[in-house]
């Protein structure tokens, strides 16, 4: 197992096409939070990046709208994992029932194969560093 700087099994795909919102998650009795525009930088089914200068922090719970092309999603739901200046990484949670709907996962592979035959995935790279790694291993 690749053991360098990233460490995703899933790739990731550019994702500067995508149209996306996001917004604190806030309880059932609490108003709800304001939609901000934010900058994606890759996606696939499991969750994306980000940027914005909003100030999310890891653990923080936001809920998003997402679209490309055709494909419209509202109230699909994120913890941040992890922030790198205005640098966001988001796992989808998949506890929430609507989550799990086939509506919703299949739009959330339509919108990563999109993204996949547009733009190629970000992984390679990592495929590359790799294959470079066993031949000075082999080499050397």
């Amino acid at each position: 197992m690749y053991k360098g700087k990233d460490r995703r099994l899933h790739p990731r795909y550019r994702a500067h096409k995508l149209s996306l919102k996001v917004r604190r998650l806030q309880p059932a009795d609490a108003p709800a939070a304001t939609w901000d525009s934010v900058r994606p930088q890759d996606f696939n089914t499991l969750g994306l990046g980000f940027s914005s200068v909003h100030g999310y922090t890891e653990g923080e719970m936001l809920e998003l709208r997402l679209s490309l092309d055709n494909i419209r999603l509202e109230q699909v739901i994120g913890c941040v994992q992890n922030v790198h200046g205005d640098r966001h990484g988001l796992q989808f949670d998949f506890s929430h029932d609507h989550m799990n709907t086939e509506q919703m996962l299949s739009a959330l592979e339509q919108i990563e194969a999109k993204l996949n035959t547009s733009h190629g995935a970000l992984a390679g790279g990592i495929r590359k560093m790799k294959r470079r790694e066993r031949y000075s291993d082999k080499s050397g």
